[in-house]
């Protein structure tokens, strides 16, 4: 693990530990379910004296994202640091006058057939398969953080009507605020990311960057 992927691995934990401490709460009333906000733990918001429970599955699922964008930061972080140029290796120069005997011929010819075939398995129908999926996948996800990240920016449109009373904003309020922020900037980090990895793919592959996310913003 290098220092990049711990301080993703800090700041991962950091957001869960704010996340745990400020969960979603809810309420059940006349058999509904009804959404209380986030609150401090310890203090959970109540309504006609029912005291609100926190929202375990919604919990989880934030804290799900969380760690698919930790995770896909670390592995981004992971392929820059093995994408160093290779030291160059010295290589004895042979003299003019050696001639190789039979048994070296052999071995040239079992390294030479070893080599072709990995590079017959490497161009098999599986691994083209396989750098197909990989793309389709990635860019699937790529979709998902866009879906995430404009479902964050249709909730921060109500608060837009706070400016009519300030005096009504409470603790509660700037807690949803700054935890939707939150989540707008990673999402928006993981969505740059994933065209980076899906471009370096592409030119560790093919040699190009990947001809349908040419724009910031393509999926």
């Amino acid at each position: 693990m290098n220092a990049a992927q711990k301080n993703i691995l800090i700041a991962a934990m950091c957001f869960m530990t704010a996340m745990m401490l400020y969960p979603p709460f809810f309420i059940i009333a006349n058999g509904s379910e009804l959404n209380m906000g986030y609150a401090f733990l310890f203090d959970p918001p109540t309504r006609r004296s029912i005291v609100a429970s926190v929202n375990i599955p919604l919990l989880c699922a934030q804290w799900f994202l969380v760690a698919f964008v930790s995770a896909g930061c670390s592995l981004l972080t992971k392929y820059k640091d093995s994408s160093d140029p290779a030291q160059p290796i010295d290589v004895p120069a042979t003299p003019n006058h050696h001639r190789p005997s039979t048994s070296e011929q052999g071995q040239a010819e079992i390294a030479s057939v070893s080599f072709d075939d990995n590079v017959d398995q490497e161009s098999g129908p599986y691994y083209t398969l396989t750098k197909h999926l990989s793309f389709i996948v990635l860019r699937a996800s790529r979709v998902g953080v866009a879906l995430v990240m404009a479902w964050q920016v249709i909730g921060l449109l109500p608060s837009l009507t706070w400016i009519a009373d300030l005096s009504a904003i409470d603790p509660n309020m700037i807690a949803i605020l700054v935890l939707k922020l939150a989540v707008i900037a990673v999402s928006a980090a993981v969505f740059i990311a994933i065209r980076k990895l899906i471009h370096f793919l592409h030119r560790k592959w093919y040699a190009i960057e990947h001809p349908a996310l040419v724009e910031p913003w393509s999926v």
